[in-house]
């Protein structure tokens, strides 16, 4: 279909420009605040729509802020929002099933913060209606 010796911008000088100032914006300007990146409401309004049978959180420890390789600015208190609002959306679905797994991270102390507080966050939402769930 394409050549290998092809560009973008030998396909789509106009495509080839957007992504090059996409990628100065984000060099010069983009910063990623903790209170900003929580499960958002869109995600939210997917799952409530699709309702799926359990919900899966991967909580990388290398987005917390002071990790040596990625540079992010997270918080442990963002991983643990994430998975409370995540909790809660499990007991609205009716099933409580979420699945938290921790990766990367390369700084102890985050990886110790950042999984404690989605720890944290499963164990704080309350079971609806005092139900076990399987």
């Amino acid at each position: 279909m394409f050549r290998t010796a092809m560009t973008i911008g030998g396909f789509d000088p106009e495509l080839d420009a957007a992504l090059k100032n996409e990628r100065q914006r984000q060099e010069d300007h983009i910063e990623l605040i903790a209170s900003e990146n929580y499960v958002s409401p869109r995600v939210l309004a997917h799952l409530r729509k699709y309702q799926p049978e359990f919900i899966l959180l991967q909580a990388g420890a290398d987005s917390v802020e002071g990790d040596p390789i990625t540079h992010m600015r997270f918080t442990a208190e963002c991983h643990q929002r994430a998975a409370r609002d995540l909790a809660q959306l499990a007991e609205e679905l009716g099933h409580g099933r979420v699945l938290g797994t921790g990766g990367g991270g390369y700084n102890r102390i985050n990886l110790a913060q950042a999984w404690t507080g989605v720890v944290q966050g499963l164990v704080d939402t309350p079971v609806t209606n005092g139900q076990k769930h399987n």
